[in-house]
């Protein structure tokens, strides 16, 4: 936009820059130049200061103080040389300043000056729009992804919270089943060792074959029969108070696996069966081990196998092994010759309350306890147990234990 009162001047300046690739409009005053900058506000204004009714720094100051036409670059043209004029041009606004007469080379050179500046000044506002609104959508998506953290917050809480609520309360609940499996065993023990006793008094004194004495027979074995369940109760009760804390101290091998044999032998001989150990030669002589648990697991399997035998041998053996990770076991097995177990009984063989025989007409009496008992304090002592079954054959249950060894003396 050409703002000139005088007709040649924009006719000059209209032509030389019209040859340059300049699309150009022309106002002869202020006002007419106000409204056209208004309606369609161009990329520079070529500003006569000299000019009737209102003066280019008149002009100036209305268009910058209009937030349309604020940012249009305004160069000054007039005949006025003064310093003072010129600093005032420049402080009303003006991008820059030309003297008259002008040369169309510096006419021509400042234009494409100012243009260029124009031209980065809206390429910079532009990406300062765009920064704004990108700065606006990442704290909208910053807010949103931080109500959805103090939402996740508050859910983690109150879930941690439920479950340790949850925890409180199922260890309550085995702390009270605990002790009231203790504490009905102990009342059932209390009564079942004088009845025990009495009838193996009297059993020793009736005659074998009669009536009175099979009727002592029964007593005696039923009595011992509920005895080892309510010794079941107990000890895994207590391993649920209390854990299990080994106490490892050398043992003799050999002795402890024949005292083992023989303390199985007094229960296996009412029905004829054999009892023998075996021992791996590559076995040191003297092991560290937790004896009291070590032969708490032997008679618990022990018994089991004569249990489940009606006929045949029970076998106490231990041989040296290596574990998947390479570190030396023992590996204790209990075989028998009895009934065996059926393949879909197995798998849940150590699980709490269950029997190898769960079929209704049950032959052997038990609540399952036992070997859910041997899993605890072999896994206390750092080992595993499984077991393999044939029906018809027999059952052979193993166990490995950490191994300690002392060397042969």
């Amino acid at each position: 936009l050409i703002v000139d009162d005088t007709l040649q001047n924009i006719q000059l300046m209209t032509d030389m820059l019209s040859k340059n690739g300049y699309s150009v409009t022309a106002a002869p005053d202020g006002p007419t130049a106000l409204m056209i900058a208004g309606n369609e506000p161009p990329d520079l204004i070529l500003l006569d200061i000299r000019m009737p009714d209102m003066d280019g720094y008149e002009v100036c100051t209305r268009l910058k103080s209009d937030a349309k036409t604020h940012n249009i670059p305004i160069v000054f043209l007039s005949a006025l040389d003064d310093l003072q004029d010129k600093i005032k041009g420049f402080s009303v606004g003006g991008a820059d300043y030309i003297t008259k007469p002008f040369q169309d080379e510096e006419v021509l050179a400042r234009v494409n000056s100012a243009i260029s500046l124009r031209r980065m000044q809206r390429q910079l506002e532009e990406q300062n729009i765009l920064l704004e609104k990108e700065i606006v959508e990442r704290r909208k998506a910053e807010e949103a992804l931080k109500k959805v953290n103090d939402e996740l917050e508050i859910r983690v809480r109150e879930r941690t919270e439920e479950l340790l609520k949850a925890k409180n309360a199922a260890e309550a609940a085995s702390r009270a089943k605990t002790a009231f499996l203790g504490n009905i065993s102990h009342e059932f023990r209390t009564p079942l060792n004088p009845i025990i006793g009495m009838a193996d008094v009297l059993l020793g004194s009736s005659k074998p074959g009669s009536d009175e004495h099979q009727y002592l027979k029964c007593i005696s074995v039923s009595g011992r029969q509920l005895l080892g369940i309510v010794e079941n109760l107990i000890e895994l009760s207590r391993i649920e108070a209390e854990g299990i804390q080994p106490q490892i101290e050398p043992v003799q091998l050999m002795p402890f696996l024949r005292s083992a044999a023989t303390n199985l032998s007094y229960n296996a001989k009412p029905k004829g069966l054999k009892v023998r150990y075996e021992i791996d030669s590559a076995i040191p002589d003297i092991i560290d081990s937790d004896s009291d648990l070590l032969l708490s697991i032997l008679d618990r399997l022990g018994n089991n196998a004569v249990k489940f035998t009606e006929k045949g041998e029970i076998i106490l053996s231990v041989r040296k092994v290596s574990e998947v990770d390479g570190s030396p076991a023992l590996q204790w097995a209990v075989k028998d010759t009895g009934a065996g177990i059926p393949a879909d009984r197995l798998k849940h063989i150590f699980e709490d309350f269950t029997q190898a025989d769960s079929s209704p007409s049950r032959r052997y009496s038990g609540m399952g306890l036992g070997l859910t008992t041997v899993r605890r304090i072999v896994s206390h002592l750092g080992g595993r147990i499984w077991a393999e079954s044939y029906e018809g054959k027999g059952s052979t249950f193993y166990f490995t234990l950490p191994f300690h060894g002392r060397g042969s003396e």
